[in-house]
């Protein structure tokens, strides 16, 4: 984070399975545990900000596409196993 120096240290206390979750999720995003929590606030005022609405919209676009790509690779495997199947 630029100028991180220059930001006074703000104490947290938080439940420790909370705390658990956000480095799984810091290490899992490739970040410090400081950087998921800001990246965590940052999106959920964003998310304030537009309303939730754009945000929301997004969200549901990319997950059509993941549903659409995901029946694509059910019919696809369907489909092979159909082929590699031996005959009796």
């Amino acid at each position: 984070m630029k100028g991180a120096s220059q930001i006074a240290p703000f104490g947290l206390r938080m439940p420790e399975e909370l705390k658990d979750k956000i480095s799984e999720s810091a290490k899992t995003n490739g970040r410090s545990m400081n950087a998921e929590i800001v990246s965590i606030l940052e999106g959920h005022f964003f998310t304030q900000k537009a309303g939730g609405n754009e945000f929301l919209q997004v969200f549901r676009e990319i997950r059509a596409l993941d549903e659409a790509r995901a029946k694509e690779y059910e019919e696809f495997f369907v489909e092979n196993a159909k082929k590699d199947k031996p005959k009796e």
